[in-house]
């Protein structure tokens, strides 16, 4: 057996199993499964019943990815990382989808949104100056890739003429390359880039405007925002301190263990570890910072659907009516893309030809 392809997989598919896990308790109550339910609908024996159905839907999708992990991990190494993911990401889908689909019977059949008042309209944007990008974690990066990339500048003139840069699952390299500073060096490199890219994305992201929800009471909308904003700097700043870690072990394993991976090991176990915490950290700070407000109140006059017709599946909108580009999500932390405006299609289209880019340069670069 793989050890290390174990760890990977089993890993990986807690991770994505746990995500989904997740997911209903960072969706608005008066959203279930991304259905725009009334207000005094939250406790309606429907909802409960989808929601319990989707979170027994996603175990048992689970624990099935991780059994099937450990059989490919003694027979097919690569595999048990790629597949069990693969079933575990695309059966928490189906789970959603399923699940939700008597919600919205149950909710058309009693015609739930029936003499009551609808508001489609609130702020568009939130205030950003109170949002700040949680420096010292990126100083912490900062100081940790600064520390590595000195190390193997010292460790250079020592190392062979030939390197490793590439990895089987048992750990053991299986390609090699003459030895220069860029290939030497070549984690931290990887990791300075994606430190910079990270940093940029965090500070750009205080500057563009946020489209609240109309949804929300007028004094809750910007809070919400605020609560998302804030949490979602502090995932991308915690994540980017621990892919830096991973990458920095890489790194003094291409010097100082080149037979094989001594500390990308364990630091990939920590990594699993580190961002599911990371995830369920931030769940609680998105709640402790609404501190109740997002209760549903008997006092609301208004209620705001925001039309079914344009969520398919509840994860995705579609909307031609809608200029906006960015939309805040009906499942989830932040925001997603609106694949009906023109800008909205320009950005899927530049994000898959990025992923595809990353796809094909390392086969055409062999």
């Amino acid at each position: 057996m793989t050890w290390s392809a174990l760890a990977l997989g089993a890993g990986t598919t807690l991770l994505v199993g746990g995500s989904f896990l997740l997911t209903p308790a960072l969706a608005r109550p008066t959203l279930p499964l991304g259905v725009s339910v009334p207000a005094d609908r939250v406790e309606d024996p429907a909802v409960g019943r989808a929601l319990r159905t989707y979170r027994s839907a996603v175990l048992v999708v689970t624990a099935v990815a991780l059994a099937l992990t450990g059989a490919l991990a003694a027979v097919a190494p690569p595999a048990a990382v790629a597949v069990p993911v693969l079933i575990a990401t695309a059966g928490g889908i189906a789970a959603f989808v399923q699940a939700r689909r008597p919600l919205m019977a149950a909710k058309a059949s009693e015609a739930w949104f029936a003499g009551k008042a609808v508001r489609m309209s609130a702020a568009v944007t939130a205030t950003h100056e109170d949002v700040r990008v949680p420096v010292g974690w990126y100083l912490a990066s900062v100081v940790l890739l600064a520390g590595t990339t000195l190390v193997g500048a010292l460790r250079y003139d020592d190392l062979p003429g030939r390197v490793p840069v590439h990895w089987d699952l048992a750990g053991s390299p299986d390609s090699y390359a003459d030895t220069t500073w860029w290939t030497a060096l070549a984690a931290v490199w990887i990791g300075w880039a994606a430190l910079a890219l990270v940093a940029a994305l965090a500070f750009a992201a205080t500057r563009f405007p946020v489209r609240v929800h109309p949804g929300d009471p007028v004094e809750l909308a910007p809070r919400r925002a605020r609560a998302q904003q804030d949490v979602a700097q502090w995932v991308l700043a915690t994540t980017a301190l621990a892919t830096t870690a991973l990458v920095c072990a890489l790194g003094l394993d291409t010097w100082f263990s080149p037979e094989g991976l001594r500390w990308s090991v364990p630091a990939l176990v920590l990594f699993v570890v580190a961002v599911i915490g990371c995830t369920v950290e931030a769940v609680r700070r998105y709640r402790r910072e609404l501190a109740g407000a997002d209760l549903p109140t008997a006092d609301r006059r208004a209620e705001a659907p925001d039309d079914d017709r344009f969520w398919p599946g509840g994860l995705v909108y579609v909307n031609r009516q809608d200029p906006s580009v960015w939309v805040p999500k009906r499942v989830g932390i932040g925001w997603t893309i609106n694949l009906g405006s023109p800008g909205g299609i320009a950005v899927a289209v530049g994000l898959l030809a990025l992923v595809g880019l990353g796809i094909a340069a390392p086969l055409v670069l062999g």
